[in-house]
């Protein structure tokens, strides 16, 4: 039935391009029965994709009887080698406009590496699966434009605001023990206003011995050796910003000069020695700066909302550990032995939760609070401590006090840590301070923004320290 299916193209099908030679229009799994009759959802999609009305929509789809999940509408890219295509589809199951990605194998490490970082500046993944040998990733389709488009048309201080945001999603992923390998203009997308970091298919753990590959012009000196370390990320998101910078700032009729610190941090990050060049978080603190002093005269609370976005890391990343757990899937191959190995449960009454961390088992109640977290991490139940943190910030309001009290006492058990639990506390301490950085920001706090960065700076050097994170080799 399937075959024959997929035999059946439609005649007459001039409104929809084929999308390669090696996949048909009607692609992918068998629909459950409950999803075959087309609702308004994917109604609305298709017209939205085909740029039909929706009365024309319905009908074709209604014509169609096609038994197959995915509806491929438009390609939008392919590797070079033609292992993976990129297409504009509708999923009928989620009944919405989605990317889909369709690598030639049958591994599924970028879809969990995505769903792993989970942050506001990088694109979500819906779903994943494996279809005749083919791994298909369900992606959030961005209806804006890549980094290139949007510079080619907006002010430099526009621009500038979504390199940031692109940053932080990068940043959010160093701090998960993860370097993406393949930053660029052209995977950093635009939507709703707002930066999206995208293509995780050559992410992964920092190496020493990795593959020669990327986007050439956009590599870091050390990739020619395969040495993959989250400071070839520095270099190529310096590139990226520099380039969006300068197609912006050059536009015809409006001509502008770039603040010296950009270009000076910019310069600085795209040094040829991967120890010589500043984190993520560094450049960000420079940027961000400049994005502030652009935005001086707007009231506090509207500059929080611009600068931020209004991010959530906490339940985000908490929900996909918890899931991850649950699932049996190895979280500390994507972020460190050791963090895996706290779990949460609810007990049948539904009264109590119940943390069983390294240390042993500890009952803490439903309204979690910023000073359970300390108490945590002066235990030293680093992850335990992170937890409890993200659900205290759920629950209420956390004073930034405390919460800075808590980074620093995480930054202290990461600087004394042995070498053999360097990676788990030190990943833990990262996540924190990263953490009441925002918080900071987000109330306006300069002077405890201040002190929450000085903290990450520090999480960082401790990681150092860490036998994942070998120093580069000299070329």
């Amino acid at each position: 039935m399937l075959q024959a299916a997929r035999a059946e193209e439609p005649e007459g099908n001039a409104l929809l391009p084929h999308s390669s030679a090696d996949l048909p229009i009607w692609w992918g799994p068998e629909l459950p029965d409950g999803h075959r009759s087309g609702d308004l959802l994917v109604v609305a999609a298709v017209a939205r994709c085909l740029e039909l009305p929706q009365e024309e929509a319905a009908q074709w789809l209604l014509e169609q009887q096609h038994p197959l999940r995915f509806l491929l509408c438009k390609q939008l890219s392919s590797t070079a080698s033609k292992s993976a295509w990129v297409y504009l589809a509708v999923d009928r199951v989620l009944g919405r406009s989605i990317v889909l990605k369709v690598l030639d194998t049958a591994a599924a490490k970028e879809a969990r590496l995505l769903a792993a970082v989970a942050h506001p500046n990088v694109v979500l993944v819906h779903d994943a699966g494996v279809f005749e040998g083919r791994t298909y990733i369900v992606l959030q389709w961005c209806e804006g434009r890549t980094l290139t488009d949007y510079a080619r048309t907006h002010a430099w201080a526009d621009v500038l605001a979504r390199c940031i945001e692109a940053g932080r999603g990068l940043a959010w992923c160093h701090a998960l023990g993860i370097v993406h390998g393949d930053v660029k203009p052209s995977n950093v997308l635009i939507h709703d206003e707002r930066a999206l970091l995208a293509d995780f298919g050559l992410a992964g753990r920092p190496r020493e011995f990795g593959a020669i590959a990327g986007t050439l012009a956009y590599m870091p000196p050390e990739r020619d050796h395969g040495i993959w370390l989250p400071a070839g990320d520095v270099f190529a998101f310096a590139r990226t910003t520099m380039v969006a910078l300068e197609l912006s700032a050059s536009r015809p009729g409006h001509r502008a000069r770039l603040p010296r610190s950009i270009l000076d941090i910019l310069t600085r990050a795209l040094a040829d020695e991967p120890d010589e060049r500043p984190t993520m978080a560094g450049v960000l603190e420079v940027l961000e700066s400049v994005h502030h002093s652009l935005h001086q005269s707007l009231p506090r609370l509207a500059r929080a909302r611009t600068d931020w976005g209004g991010i959530a890391f906490a339940a985000a990343v908490v929900g996909v550990i918890t899931m991850s757990l649950a699932s049996g899937y190895r979280m500390h191959e994507l972020i460190g032995p050791g963090l895996a190995a706290a779990t949460v449960r609810v007990d049948p009454s539904g009264s109590r939760t119940v943390r069983v961390d390294p240390s042993g088992s500890r009952t803490v109640s439903n309204e979690p609070d910023i000073e359970a977290a300390i108490e945590l991490i002066q235990r030293g139940s680093a992850l335990a401590a992170w937890e409890e943190f993200q659900q205290a910030e759920q629950h209420g309001d956390v004073k930034l006090s405390r919460a800075l009290e808590l980074a620093r006492l995480a930054v202290e058990a990461a600087e004394d840590a042995p070498i053999s639990t360097c990676d788990e506390v030190s990943r833990v301490a990262q996540l924190i301070s990263l953490q009441v950085v925002t918080l900071a920001v987000q109330r306006g706090d300069l002077e405890g923004e201040d002190r929450a960065r000085r903290l990450q700076r520090r999480a960082e050097a401790a990681a150092l320290k860490s036998p994942d994170n070998p120093p580069s080799r000299p070329r």
